[in-house]
């Protein structure tokens, strides 16, 4: 069966803008500046090292916030959300990694990670 989203707003947002991710991407900017060829496997033993930490609110997390409180106000018996949040994106799993330990700890409740990786 579909999910049908013909009443819903579906909003696409980063996961930079969602999460505070400038450690991370810094790493492996460097990892990268500085051989290439490794830069992959730095930034997986990182990101491996830290899968249990939560990420910090980015500058879009309140908004997603508040979008998704709206969901709070459909009619009863409606069974489409009003608002979904999807985070599109051609990362590899790897990266999604403190955004799924960060989204159990909070009440977000992110559904939609769109990666052509999963």
């Amino acid at each position: 069966m579909a999910f049908d989203l013909s009443n819903t707003l579906v909003v696409g947002i980063s996961a930079t803008a969602l999460f505070d991710m400038s450690e991370s991407d810094r790493i492996f900017t460097e990892a990268r500046n500085a051989d290439p060829a490794t830069a992959v496997e730095v930034y997986q033993k990182y990101m491996l090292e830290r899968e249990d930490e939560t990420l910090a609110p980015g500058t879009g997390y309140h908004l997603v916030k508040a979008l998704l409180a709206l969901n709070e106000h459909k009619q009863k018996g409606d069974t489409s959300p009003l608002v979904e949040i999807v985070m599109p994106s051609t990362r590899p799993r790897l990266y999604f990694i403190p955004i799924f330990t960060t989204n159990k700890c909070n009440t977000l409740l992110l559904k939609s990670i769109l990666s052509p990786h999963f």
